[in-house]
C-alpha cells in the first residue's frame, strides 16, 4: 500500500466512476477534469493498493484529540476488474494491522444502508452495526440512511 499521487488520477477516477462503484461514494459521475478538484479535497489521505495495476483505493483518517486511537476508513472502492477475488479482505486486513501496531485502538466507517454488499463483507471481518445516520445521503433525489460501523481493535 502506498500514499495516493497525482499521477494516479485516472486510475482512481476510472475506480471511482465504475457503474459499480460510484452509487456508493460521496461524489456523483463527472469527467476526470472536474474530479480533479474533489480528488484535491482528501488525496492526502488517500492510499493506492497496487499490484501490477491499481487495485483498491481508500481514505485513511486518524482522529485527532480525544478520538486520537479511532482510525477512519472511507472512500474505499476496488477496481471492478477485481472485484471478488479476495483484495477487499486483503486490503482491509492490511489496514487493520497497521492500524494496531501504530496504536490504533478502533476502526470506523459508514456504509449507505442500501449497500448490503459492503455491510456484509464488513460484518464478516468483525465490524459491527454501531448505529445509524438517517437521510445522511441524497442520491438522485433519494434520501439514504448511512450506518456506522465500527471494530475494536
Amino acid at each position: 500500500m502506498r500514499k495516493a499521487r497525482e499521477e494516479d488520477i485516472k486510475k482512481i477516477h476510472e475506480i471511482y466512476m465504475a457503474p459499480e462503484v460510484n452509487p456508493f461514494m460521496n461524489f456523483d459521475i463527472v469527467s476526470v477534469e472536474k474530479f480533479a478538484p474533489i480528488l484535491q479535497e482528501f488525496i492526502h489521505d488517500l492510499w493506492i493498493w497496487e499490484e501490477e495495476d491499481i487495485i483498491g483505493v481508500l481514505a485513511l483518517t486518524r482522529m485527532k484529540n480525544r478520538r486520537s486511537h479511532v482510525l477512519f476508513l472511507s472512500k474505499f472502492a476496488l477496481s471492478p476488474n477485481f472485484a471478488g477475488q479476495g483484495f477487499g479482505k486483503k486490503i482491509i486486513n492490511q489496514v487493520i494491522s497497521d492500524a494496531k501496531s501504530s496504536g490504533i485502538k478502533k476502526v470506523e466507517l459508514m456504509v449507505e444502508e442500501d449497500n448490503q454488499g459492503a455491510i456484509e463483507f464488513y460484518k464478516k471481518l468483525g465490524f459491527v452495526v454501531e448505529g445509524k445516520s438517517a437521510h445522511s445521503i441524497c442520491r438522485d433525489g433519494e434520501m439514504i440512511d448511512d450506518y456506522y460501523m465500527g471494530m475494536v481493535l
